[in-house]
């Protein structure tokens, strides 16, 4: 009676371990391949991999691109010479400044050709501390820039004559007039060597004149009798 409950017991036990495997069996088969995909899909960190995979090598060279667009910035300056085969000195918003070039590049030959004073129009970018040009767009000569300094600066004369008409007091020295202007006496410089003496040593003190003179500081001084 014993050795068949024993039996019966083996029995009942191999039959449960039967069942649980099948059970384990079912729930295995019931991940088919459409849940697997969505609970990848659910993954951050899969979903993370894959559009790190999706950035093609174009996409990340369109970045480094645009970053080096940034940096590049177009100026315009007097160039005073070279330093040496690679850097170029050039006078930018009244301040000189060191610029890197390619000493194999067309750069270097423009520069070369340039005369120092010339006005030259360039793009450069910035890496740390060293600026380096990368493309020249425009010369213009070093005559040109001076022509344009000398009309600018016939304007500002221009701009600071003044006529006006007072009293012939007399000369006070060879390059010194003495006018009475608006009821002041005032001192004016002449060029003792030019037409306006001869027409003031013409003039009877207490005459009445009209002139135009210039300001330089303190110092006014006649640059045409009418």
């Amino acid at each position: 009676m014993k050795k068949m409950t024993t039996v019966m017991g083996a029995v009942l036990l191999a039959g449960g371990v039967l069942a649980a495997c099948s059970d384990a069996d079912t729930t295995k088969s019931e991940e088919t391949p459409e849940n697997q995909e969505v609970k990848q899909a659910a993954d951050p960190a899969v979903e993370s991999e894959q559009n790190t995979e999706n950035e093609t090598p174009e996409s990340v060279e369109e970045d480094t691109e645009s970053e080096a667009a940034v940096d590049e910035v177009e100026a315009k300056g007097i160039y005073n010479g070279m330093a040496d085969v690679h850097t170029v000195e050039i006078n930018v918003d009244g301040e000189d400044r060191a610029f890197q070039i390619n000493p194999e590049g067309e750069e270097v030959k423009k520069f070369d050709a340039l005369e120092e004073g010339s006005e030259v129009t360039f793009v450069y970018k910035t890496e740390g501390e060293q600026m380096t040009i990368t493309q020249v767009k425009a010369v213009e000569p070093k005559q040109a820039v001076e022509n344009e300094t000398e009309e600018g600066t016939e304007n500002e004369v221009a701009v600071d004559e003044v006529e006006a008409t007072g009293i012939y007091n007399g000369m006070a020295d060879l390059h010194t007039v003495e006018l009475n202007v608006d009821g002041e006496d005032r001192a004016f410089q002449i060029n003792p060597e030019g037409e306006e003496v001869k027409k003031f040593d013409a003039l009877e003190e207490g005459s009445e004149v009209t002139f135009v003179y210039k300001t330089e500081g303190e110092q006014m001084t006649i640059t045409q009798v009418k």
